[in-house]
Formats: structure tokens, sequence, C-alpha cells
């Protein structure tokens, strides 16, 4: 499923689920400062405002499995977009000192 901006609640709800489940059972601490991407996957590429309105339900599962706010100083949210096969690739990178 490549989510749009105009997915459904359940759409939504089971991307959520995902990402919770994947970070779940993390054994590693993720700490600001860090650089989170999300990027989608799919067919057809979105404009910047409906790609940051498809991938703002990600964001919130992060932030929800992070323990981070979404406006924290020290964690910068990039938001990416490519063709191919539909699919979220996340990305967690901690920032590492000059």
């Amino acid at each position: 499923m490549a989510l749009q901006p105009d997915a459904t609640a359940d759409e939504l709800d089971a991307c959520y689920e995902r990402i919770r489940f994947a970070l779940h059972d993390r054994e590693d601490e993720v700490d600001p400062p860090l650089t989170v991407t999300l990027c989608r996957r799919a067919e057809v590429p979105l404009d910047e405002e409906d790609l940051s309105a498809a991938l703002e339900i990600c964001r919130d599962a992060m932030v929800d499995v992070l323990g981070v706010s979404a406006d924290e100083p020290g964690v910068e949210w990039r938001y990416r977009q490519s063709t191919g096969t539909e699919a979220l690739v996340v990305t967690v990178a901690a920032v590492r000192p000059a």
C-alpha cells in the first residue's frame, strides 16, 4: 500500500501498527540528536504538500515509538519519495558530533 494524503482511517491505523510492531522490540536506545527519514515509494509521486500529509501518520507513530515530540530540538524529520514497488522506508540515524 502506498500512503496517500486521503488514506482511510484503517490504512492509517495499519501503517501506525506496522511501525510500532517493527520498532517495539529494539534493544538499543535511540536518543536525540537524530535524523529520521521517511521515504514513500510508489508508482506515482506526490507533490510536496501531499507527501507531507501522507507521511504524517508515520511521523506520529515514530514520535510515539521513539518517545520524542514532533518538534523536539535535536530531531530532524526528512520526507522523501521514490518510484517503484509500493513501500515505506524508515531510517533512524543518530547524529554524531563533529
